[in-house]
């Protein structure tokens, strides 16, 4: 009986010792969560939160753990499983695309809502496969990924496999100088010199500005 009530002494004064509901703030639990009796899990459970439930924390975090109050019940949180908001929307989600999409420029976080304010689910690596839901907003949208269902920043999807190849710049043609002749697809056999005067000159490059090399004679 001694050590009955010295417990329920303890429980009795860490409830006592919360902060009273001024300024309480709306929080949403990302996953169950149990609430204890003080901000450590050494403090027995009191209560619990379902995953996606609507909390108010009272007072400010105490080592990781935030002081609230859901159904009745106070204690303490974990605040690593706590975010702020009542998990709503932040935008009207509307109809989008559906099919395969893949993670782009690098590892994507799975979110429970279509918000940065929403818990991470899970971290989801570049090109990973994901398969869309047909539901957008804020900027979202709603994705499978290996069987969980959650939400992912729709810039940071990709249609090609999750590299975009850049598209490659036209080659610009390269217009030769005035004095060389272009080269084209010239015929190989025998020809005739048919110069006007009594030779002709063989040089080392397609243009009068190369040396010359020997001189052919009319006819040859």
């Amino acid at each position: 009986m001694l050590i009955a009530g010295m417990a329920l002494a303890i429980v009795f004064s860490t409830f006592a010792s919360l902060p009273a509901n001024v300024g309480a703030a709306p929080f949403t639990a990302t996953a169950n969560l149990n609430i204890r009796s003080g901000p450590d899990t050494s403090f027995p459970v009191v209560g619990g939160i379902p995953s996606g439930g609507a909390v108010e924390v009272t007072g400010d975090v105490q080592g990781n753990y935030y002081p609230v109050a859901y159904d009745g019940i106070s204690g303490f949180a974990s605040a690593d499983f706590l975010t702020a908001g009542n998990g709503g929307d932040e935008e009207e989600t509307a109809a989008g695309p559906t099919g395969t999409r893949y993670v782009r420029d690098g590892r994507l976080n799975l979110r429970t809502g279509p918000s940065t304010s929403n818990g991470v689910i899970a971290v989801m690596p570049d090109g990973a496969e994901v398969q869309l839901g047909g539901n957008i907003a804020n900027g979202f949208s709603e994705v499978t990924w290996n069987g969980t269902i959650g939400w992912a920043a729709t810039a940071f999807l990709s249609t090609d496999g999750g590299f975009d190849e850049p598209t490659p710049e036209p080659a610009t043609p390269v217009t030769p100088p005035s004095d060389v002749p272009s080269i084209g697809d010239t015929p190989i056999g025998t020809a005739v010199v048919t110069s006007g005067g009594s030779s002709l000159n063989m040089r080392s490059g397609p243009a009068t500005n190369f040396g010359v090399i020997r001189s052919l004679p009319r006819g040859a």
